[in-house]
């Protein structure tokens, strides 16, 4: 079946089979907190990203290339975030002694 086909050609054949009665759209989480290791490059988010198909009336998780198929392009699962200033030192003139 379509949510079980190995190769890329054995799905191909179910879908064209099937084409008319499969529903496929991306799944996407919430994205996690920014993760940044090191000041002055920025952080990345993540969140999860599955494929979801509707066939004959039950929605399961299938294969990433049906949704490519029959949706769109898959969404990033990871993104850029806030880049934190590194600390610097702000140092005065000098002053004469007195």
């Amino acid at each position: 079946a379509i949510l079980s086909a190995g190769s890329y050609s054995e799905m191909a054949n179910e879908l064209q089979k099937h084409r008319d009665t499969i529903q496929a759209r991306w799944e996407m989480g919430h994205w996690t907190d920014c993760k940044q290791v090191t000041c002055g490059v920025a952080g990345y988010q993540a969140r999860e990203v599955t494929c979801s198909v509707l066939v004959d009336g039950t929605r399961r998780t299938g294969d990433p290339r049906l949704c490519t198929a029959l949706a769109s392009p898959r969404p990033p699962e990871t993104r850029p975030c806030h880049k934190e200033e590194c600390p610097r030192w702000d140092a005065s003139d000098w002053t004469e002694v007195s």
